[in-house]
């Protein structure tokens, strides 16, 4: 039990001190710098629901969303194969490390999520 008027991280649920990494397709090729990569207007809407169609192989950027092992007490473990984690092109994971692919300029999001079973009651006097 969490001794009461601490702050304590019970649990890291889907606590990703996740890595988007790259602009992960947000912005269009050209500003990704993808040589050769245009997407007509037309096709913007296909683009969006399936963007690996329209892109050369080894064109796509490294990416990374790694969320915090509820199990694990008293340490955060990462996960990057289970509920909406991934590692893809080139990212690894090894001894609890990301492993970085290539050099470059990398955007790094952080959520930590506290939960428990409830408030602890007020002192009485």
């Amino acid at each position: 039990m969490t001794p009461p008027g601490r702050l304590y991280l019970l649990r890291v649920c889907s606590a990703p001190l996740l890595l988007l990494l790259g602009l992960l397709l947000a912005l269009p090729p050209e500003a990704q710098g993808l040589p050769g990569v245009s997407i007509s207007p037309s096709a913007t809407g296909t683009a969006y629901h399936n963007p690996q169609k329209h892109f050369a192989p080894g064109t796509l950027k490294p990416a990374a969303h790694l969320i915090g092992d509820p199990s694990t007490q008293n340490s955060l473990r990462w996960r990057a194969n289970t509920d909406r984690a991934f590692l893809r092109h080139g990212f690894s994971l090894s001894n609890n490390s990301l492993l970085v692919p290539t050099s470059g300029l990398y955007f790094v999001y952080s959520q930590v999520v506290f939960s428990g079973e409830g408030c602890f009651p007020k002192a009485t006097p």
